[in-house]
């Protein structure tokens, strides 16, 4: 999620722009974010970087300045060695929050492959978010959720396969992230015959005041490739 006001209004020429990102560490992936200032600006661009660990534990607070109409890049994987480890993977809540007209991108990259997100879709009362995920062999989807309040939220997430739609509840703790994989939350419906490749798209809801953001990461490997990374946000 990236919230700012239309560019013309006066309000959204001083209010921050604040966007979340579900982030891991090596071994998975390193992340690098990308931060850009107001093209209309002159003044050198401030923006700080709050992590959680995933549990919600403050792990880290920065803030980096940019020039004025310049890209600004910065690697994460230094800030996060004090993330512990869940399901099996070292991995964060980033909340970032810059002066009025930025904009902000992950790269996650890993070996030979890299791939390019966008801030996490929202999940709340009002408002479920869809991702689109193709079962095979090769391929592994992980659902990322981060929450963006100080209360644990409760995110529903159904896939719709075939006629059946199974369903799996996650509890993502205040300010912390969780991930879940398809695969393994949905042994029984996400295993296709053979090479046969099965269409099914996901639904995330959630019937809790504080809101969460969602990402859906996929990894794909090929024979006689290496892994590549694929991302919907």
């Amino acid at each position: 999620m990236e919230t700012q006001l239309e560019p013309n209004s006066k309000a959204s020429r001083a209010r921050p722009v604040e966007s979340h990102f579900w982030v891991s560490s090596y071994p998975f992936f390193e992340a690098s974010l990308f931060v850009a200032s107001d093209p209309a600006s002159q003044a050198q661009q401030s923006t700080q970087l709050y992590l959680y660990d995933c549990d919600g534990a403050p792990v880290n607070e920065v803030e980096v300045n940019f020039p004025a109409g310049q890209l600004g890049i910065v690697e994460l994987d230094q800030f996060l060695g004090q993330c512990k480890l869940e399901a099996g993977l070292k991995h964060a809540h980033l909340h970032v929050v810059s002066e009025a007209g930025g904009k902000h991108m992950l790269r996650i990259h890993g070996g030979s492959s890299a791939c390019m997100l966008g801030p996490a879709q929202e999940v709340s009362q009002l408002r479920s978010c869809f991702f689109p995920v193709l079962l095979a062999n090769e391929r592994n989807a992980l659902v990322t959720l981060v929450n963006y309040g100080r209360s644990d939220s409760l995110v529903r997430c159904r896939m719709y396969v075939g006629k059946r739609v199974p369903e799996v509840r996650i509890n993502v703790p205040a300010l912390g992230s969780r991930v879940l994989s398809i695969p393994a939350e949905f042994s029984e419906y996400a295993k296709p015959d053979g090479n046969k490749k099965q269409p099914t798209y996901l639904r995330l809801s959630s019937t809790c005041e504080v809101p969460c953001g969602a990402q859906l990461i996929e990894t794909i490997s090929p024979e006689k490739e290496g892994t590549i990374f694929s991302a919907v946000s």
